[in-house]
């Protein structure tokens, strides 16, 4: 009998010290990702979409590099985010001194999903920056507006700093004009850049 209640004893301290092992292990998990967001990141090549303003060439298929980012807090305290690179031969959209296999570190662009809207959008500042205006989606689907020149386009009647319209990913001119339409329709800040570049009617 006194072994038997030594035994539950025993049993009773184990299971305690199982208990409180898991809720101190949650509560670890807890505070790491309320301060720190979860990370999904991409690498992926696909076919994209240049579209051309004012060029006898309306439109030029190419191959993009993507390396993303996202950022999902779990307990909803901060916005999600997007970070990352896009590369177009081989150069970043984003400084253009900066080559994909030379890379490694540096993070083209961040942007918040504001309001927990599915889109997010982001002027980029800088002489080297092809990439003047990017907008995404949590689906990764891209619109950005760039300064093309001939590292990025295979294009021979480019002027100097043309600007084009990247379109990711490409499938068919329908509906590479059909998603920029949809971008602009729910990016307040990409209407307006189109607006100040005077790119808005080529799209209504």
């Amino acid at each position: 009998m006194m072994l038997l209640s030594k035994f539950k004893k025993a049993a009773q301290i184990i299971f305690f010290v199982i208990v409180i092992v898991t809720i101190l292990t949650i509560l670890q998990y807890a505070i790491h990702y309320y301060s720190h967001p979860i990370q999904t990141k991409y690498s992926v090549t696909k076919s994209g979409c240049l579209l051309f303003k004012d060029n006898t060439t309306p439109y030029e298929i190419i191959s993009v590099d993507i390396e993303l980012t996202q950022l999902h807090y779990f307990f909803k305290n901060h916005e999600d985010a997007i970070q990352g690179e896009i590369y177009l031969n081989n150069h970043s959209i984003f400084d253009n001194n900066l080559f994909q296999d030379e890379n490694k570190d540096d993070i083209g662009f961040y942007s918040r999903f504001l309001e927990n809207s599915n889109y997010t959008s982001a002027e980029i500042h800088g002489d080297n920056n092809l990439c003047k205006s990017i907008t995404i989606s949590k689906d990764l689907d891209i619109v950005c507006a760039l300064n093309i020149d001939s590292t990025i386009s295979d294009n021979d009647n480019l002027q100097t700093d043309e600007i084009a319209i990247l379109v990711i990913p490409y499938s068919n001119i329908n509906s590479t004009y059909s998603q920029v339409r949809e971008f602009l329709s729910n990016s307040e800040q990409m209407t307006n850049w189109f607006k100040d570049n005077d790119l808005n009617t080529v799209f209504e």
